[in-house]
This record gives structure tokens, C-alpha cells and sequence, in this order.
């Protein structure tokens, strides 16, 4: 990744629409300025799938089960594409 220590070209009054991206930024005077500390230490997770739950199961059942979650949600999003479907889902 390349670093600068150069500040966004941002209003510090115009609203950041995106959550994930508020902690990496510090409104200062004028400008909005990029936490380079901030996003070296979030960059340990990048190409991975970090889940967090309270439940005490292994990290396979974990992901198995956040795996059929998924599969579940996109069978009834694929029933709701058909009004028609006896499910009455619409």
C-alpha cells in the first residue's frame, strides 16, 4: 500500500456517508485527514474472513453455520422473485 501524508480533499462539514471508513478519518481545521497508524493496524485483516460471535463453538462450526445462513437467505430471496409461489412469500 502506498502511504501520504497528504490530507483528503474533503469539506470537513460534508458528511462521510460510509461508517466502515469514519474510523480511519480525523476532521482537522479544514481538511480530513487519513489515520495511516489506523489503517496499517486493519490491514492485518485484509483477504480474510473475520467472523466474532458469543457462542463457545470451534471456528468450523462457526463459519458452517454463517455458510448455511447465507444459503438460507438466498433461497428466499430466489422464492420471493415468484409472487406467484405457494410459499406466499412476496
Amino acid at each position: 500500500m502506498r502511504t501520504s501524508s497528504r490530507s483528503l480533499n474533503l469539506s470537513p462539514s460534508s458528511p462521510i456517508g460510509n461508517n466502515g471508513y469514519k474510523k480511519y478519518l480525523t476532521v482537522k481545521k479544514e481538511a480530513v485527514v487519513l489515520d495511516m497508524k489506523k489503517v496499517e493496524h486493519d490491514s492485518r485483516f485484509d483477504g480474510k474472513f473475520v467472523l466474532t460471535t458469543n457462542k463457545d463453538l470451534d471456528s468450523g462450526e462457526i463459519a458452517t453455520t454463517y455458510k448455511n445462513l447465507l444459503q438460507v437467505e438466498q433461497a428466499f430471496w430466489g422464492l420471493k422473485d415468484y409472487p406467484d409461489h405457494p410459499s406466499g412469500l412476496s
